[in-house]
């Protein structure tokens, strides 16, 4: 499950500044679902994970390069609406918690 290997994983996909493992990760699964376990739960742990580092420019970065492409990903399986839902309200809540 991503809950406990993967969500490591993109931790450090984040530090690395790379988007392509986890874009890789959630097309593996190819699943609304999936995109669904991340809004609810998974984002709240990688912004627990940013701010614990305490970096606003790790946080602008997944903004503007990871979430999009992960938006991206579920765009292309048909649910814009989710796609949309975590650019809008999941990087909101992400920002917050580091502020």
């Amino acid at each position: 499950m991503i809950e406990q290997r993967h969500i490591r994983h993109i931790a450090s996909v984040i530090e690395q500044r790379d988007s392509v493992q986890t874009v890789s990760m959630i097309e593996q699964r190819g699943s609304v679902q999936t995109a669904s376990m991340i809004e609810q739960r998974h984002i709240r742990h990688i912004a627990s994970v940013i701010e614990q580092r305490g970096s606003v420019q790790t946080a602008s970065m997944i903004e503007q390069r990871h979430i999009r492409h992960i938006a991206s990903v579920i765009e292309q399986r048909g649910s814009v609406q989710t796609a949309s839902m975590i650019e809008q309200r999941h990087i909101r809540h992400i920002a917050s918690m580091i502020e």
